[in-house]
């Protein structure tokens, strides 16, 4: 498969921020990933790409849903279903989607971040409160710090720059806190995921079981549900700041 690269921005029609890192206390430190980029937005002629990245079994072990079963990579009628779902996925208005991009501007990584109309997260805990989702690395670049540094800029970024939140005088908000579902699976390794979110600074904040029957949902996963606010953000990155490092480039397209 052809990588093609993502032109510089040239500015039209771009926010660009290099504000996100570094702020008092931050780390200065280099990254050890290849993650040198973020933008917000994937275009279609990295579909193809993302599935392939999801149709890795590994990685297919923790997405539910999956974008693509692996078996299915060879059939061209679901791969042209699956890529639509993922364009359709990435398309919706109540998701943001983050790409991040090597030296080269190569896609290597994409993680969203659902604004809001997640089912199993009730109305008051939601408020100001997205749900990080669906992170998928190049599985050649799995393990070396790109999946973590991604999500890191995307939760940076929603609690420090995002305004699309409102408070009950109308005015504009940063989200003031984050979910993200952690499946859990007999073939996933979910200690490893409790592991990853915590090195962030997420809490386990109880089983699916327990929240989704609270809020009168039926249940068939097996997941637990572990949330961040912005001082355990904060002190997880200080605590940590030989491994998780923020990009200092984030580039938002304007619709």
């Amino acid at each position: 498969m052809t990588h093609e690269q993502i032109s510089p921005p040239n500015g039209a029609g771009e926010k660009v921020h290099n504000h996100l890192m570094p702020r008092e206390n931050s780390p200065t430190t280099e990254s050890n990933s290849s993650v040198k980029e973020v933008r917000i937005g994937v275009p279609d002629e990295y579909l193809n790409m993302i599935l392939t990245w999801a149709a890795d079994r590994e990685t297919s072990l923790h997405l539910d849903p999956k974008p693509i079963d692996p078996k299915d990579v060879l059939d061209p009628k679901k791969v042209k279903t699956a890529r639509q779902e993922l364009r359709d996925y990435y398309g919706n208005p109540n998701l943001i989607p983050f790409l991040a991009l090597d030296a080269e501007n190569i896609p290597i990584g994409v993680v969203s971040m659902r604004v809001r109309g997640d089912k199993y997260i009730s109305k008051q805990e939601e408020d100001r409160a997205p749900v990080l989702e669906r992170l998928i690395v190049d599985p050649n670049k799995r393990r070396k710090g790109v999946g973590r540094d991604l999500c890191a800029t995307a939760i940076n970024y929603m609690l420090e720059d995002y305004e699309g939140y409102q408070d009950e005088e109308k005015r504009n908000r940063h989200a003031g806190s984050i979910w993200a579902w952690v499946v859990m699976t007999k073939d996933s390794d979910w200690g490893g995921n409790f592991t990853f979110f915590r090195e962030l600074g997420f809490r386990n904040r109880g089983h699916w079981k327990e929240i989704a029957e609270r809020g009168g949902h039926n249940f068939v996963e097996d997941a637990n549900l572990f949330q961040i606010l912005p001082t355990w953000f904060r002190h997880a990155v200080n605590e940590n700041d030989s491994k998780i490092q923020i990009c200092g480039t984030i580039i938002e397209s304007k619709s």
